[in-house]
């Protein structure tokens, strides 16, 4: 006996999905926020240019000791994003991640911490992020 298996899978989702909108909104949030900063503690020194773009309120959160550099941290709302993690060389900008508002290869590097996991099409946000870069 034979037993056929298909599996119809993709990558886009049919409904919206909520993002949450800080780290403390996830288990073990803070605790997973604070492993990722430490982690690219060592990383973003290295990193070339002058314009870091942080997709997603989470990618915010992850704070880079990068005095000479442009951070921007790009969320859906930004209504609650705690703005006292920004320096003053740092910006906040509303807008989807679907269509970045920037044009091609304008930004030097992109963070995307756990922006693709609660993305409803993480295909088209790469593309964006591909296209930025």
């Amino acid at each position: 006996m034979k037993i056929g298996l298909t599996l119809n899978w993709k990558a886009k989702w049919h409904k919206p999905l909520l993002s949450p909108e800080s780290w403390q909104a996830l288990p073990q949030g803070e605790a997973y926020c604070n492993v990722l900063t430490h982690y690219f503690a060592q990383w973003t020194p290295k990193i070339l240019g002058y314009q870091i773009l942080k997709v997603g309120a989470l990618s915010g959160e992850i704070a880079f000791d990068l005095p000479l550099r442009h951070q921007i941290v790009l969320a859906e709302k930004t209504a609650h994003f705690p703005t006292a993690l920004l320096n003053e060389s740092d910006s906040l900008l509303q807008a989807s991640p679907l269509t970045l508002p920037f044009i091609e290869k304008e930004m030097d590097a992109c963070l995307l911490a756990n922006t693709l996991n609660f993305a409803q099409d993480p295909h088209q946000i790469l593309r964006e992020a591909h296209r930025v870069l």
